[in-house]
């Protein structure tokens, strides 16, 4: 099943194309490590954050909707690094096949 890849709501209908990237952040000894592809799969509420470039709003909906406990400054900053520099283009999340689904970040 296809989750949105901003705050993992369930059956995203839309897909942002951005450019592959990657963001580590360290803390101590632990790492969280993000690449992601090209395809970004956004619920219709995520899509409209995006629409809207409402970079803030987004990460914070993240931040409230995702069970990494991150605070919203810190998806922000990932949001910053890998999302939004490729100025992400969209396209219906229909126009993928059930084999070139948008891949889950």
């Amino acid at each position: 099943m296809v989750i949105c890849d901003f705050c993992n709501a369930p059956d995203p209908k839309h897909c942002w194309v951005s450019k592959p990237a990657q963001f580590k952040l360290q803390v101590g000894k632990q790492a969280l490590v993000l690449n992601s592809d090209e395809h970004w799969a956004a619920c219709d509420t995520c899509h409209v954050l995006i629409s809207n470039f409402d970079a803030i709003a987004l990460a914070q909906h993240s931040a409230s909707m995702l069970d990494t406990k991150l605070p919203w400054p810190v998806i922000y900053m990932m949001h910053q690094t890998v999302f939004w520099p490729g100025k992400p283009h969209w396209h219906s999340g229909s126009e993928h096949s059930q084999d070139d689904e948008p891949q889950v970040h």
